[in-house]
């Protein structure tokens, strides 16, 4: 039995082992003997204990100051959180540009209004109208009177210049185009400017042409472009001398 191999599977028995060790005294005594290994597996063992307490020891140390530094960190990020907050704050509390914005807007507001539009001033067309021209554009329905010296006002320059070609268009019109008589009242207003002929005489020619109650409407005009006081007061005094002296025959006129 001894000598066969054990079958696969099987260990030798440490038996083998101490039989030959049996013979030897020295390997006996060897054996039992205590065998340091436990005692230096044990140190070890101890000096690995005592190496995991040291370090068991020192974590909690780290952690603490790992939780310590989370803590100062996780204070400072709130703290600027709260500190860029209140600078917001105060910088849109203090914002003025808003306020101005809205005094601006109120101020378009009040331009785009409607502004009061001025009246329209008359032309110099329609100026001329009002010096008495118009009534000789409708019949007449009264002997025209004649108006206060003081009323018929001088015109200069470019209004002085319109009034005139009115005169001549009225003339024009009251003797129907009629270009000798047109001539003829050219003339008597030079003689009278230059002194040739008295206002009476003036007046008698332009009724004998133009008509005896057309003259009481040109020759109110006709005084707003003479710059002479004197010689304006007394052709405006011949006027009214002639409605006087013919208001019978005028008067007549306007029932035929």
């Amino acid at each position: 039995m001894e000598g066969r191999p054990a079958p696969p599977g099987r260990r030798s028995k440490p038996r083998a082992a101490l039989k030959t060790t049996i013979d030897a005294p020295e390997a006996i005594a060897d054996i039992n003997a205590p065998a340091p290994l436990p005692v230096s597996m044990k140190i070890d063992s101890d000096e690995f204990d005592g190496a995991t307490s040291d370090e068991s020891n020192d974590m909690p140390q780290d952690s603490d100051a790992v939780e310590a530094a989370a803590t100062t960190m996780e204070e400072e990020a709130s703290g600027a959180v709260e500190e860029a907050r209140t600078e917001t704050t105060t910088e849109v509390g203090c914002s003025e540009p808003m306020e101005v914005a809205t005094d601006a807007v109120e101020t378009d507001n009040a331009i785009d209004a409607p502004m009061p539009t001025p009246a329209p001033q008359p032309s110099t067309t329609e100026a001329a109208t009002y010096y008495g021209l118009e009534a000789l554009l409708t019949p007449f329905v009264s002997v025209p009177e004649v108006p206060a010296l003081e009323l018929l006002e001088c015109v200069y320059d470019d209004e002085a210049m319109q009034l005139q070609k009115h005169i001549f268009r009225a003339v024009k019109m009251c003797t129907n185009k009629n270009k000798l008589k047109l001539e003829e009242f050219k003339i008597n207003a030079r003689l009278y400017g230059n002194g040739f002929m008295d206002p009476h005489e003036f007046i008698d020619a332009m009724a004998a042409d133009i008509g005896s109650l057309e003259v009481l409407v040109l020759v109110p005009c006709m005084l707003r472009l003479q710059p002479d006081a004197m010689k304006k007061q007394t052709l405006w005094l011949a006027l009214r001398a002639y409605r006087t002296s013919h208001m019978a025959a005028l008067t007549r006129k306007l029932a035929a």
